[in-house]
């Protein structure tokens, strides 16, 4: 046999080795740690930036509307400098200032809620689907003695988008109906 030959078969022995137990090891916990942590990284980047409390808004009057349960801040809101009117933030949906007008409302589809100057207003149900009409009594907020405003918001998360709001009043009665564009 020639030297060549001899130095080959030293290259197929130590192919035929198994990698030592510290390379396997980290090996394993760098995938772990990668596919632990592809989801969180990839709902931060694929999530718009957060609705906030607009400029406008006189941020030393603030009001917070809070989840019961968990303790998360759904709603704040504050006058709008300058205006009869409120600035406001519904987290993770929407935001703006609005000039208060006596009946007027704001309502958005997609989960089901909004806001409503009516004062009248002692309930909100979001009908979820034409097809079934599921119907889903949204959860209050009201702020009506320093900002006349109520705020509303599902008590759960919705999937599928509100076609119709039905504002009520203490006693049931339909107050106004808002059908939304498809």
């Amino acid at each position: 046999m020639s030297e060549l030959d001899l130095g080959w078969e030293d290259v197929l022995r130590r192919a035929r080795r198994r990698p030592p137990r510290r390379r396997l090891v980290f090996a394993a916990v760098v995938a772990v740690a990668a596919l632990g942590g592809a989801p969180a990284l990839g709902v931060l980047l694929t999530r718009a930036p957060g609705a906030r409390l607009p400029k406008a808004a006189d941020r030393s009057n603030v009001a917070v509307a809070v989840q019961p349960v968990t303790g998360r801040v759904l709603v704040e809101v504050a006058p709008w400098k300058g205006r009869d009117g409120i600035c406001y933030v519904i987290k993770g949906q929407t935001d703006g200032c609005s000039i208060r007008s006596r009946r007027g409302a704001m309502f958005n589809a997609k989960p089901p809620s909004g806001y409503t100057f009516d004062a009248r207003v002692a309930s909100v149900i979001a009908i979820v689907d034409d097809d079934d009409g599921e119907r889903v009594r949204l959860r209050l907020y009201p702020f009506r003695t320093r900002l006349g405003v109520t705020f509303f918001v599902a008590p759960r998360f919705i999937h599928r988008a509100a076609r119709t709001f039905e504002l009520r009043d203490a006693s049931g009665r339909v107050l106004s109906r808002m059908r939304l564009p498809r």
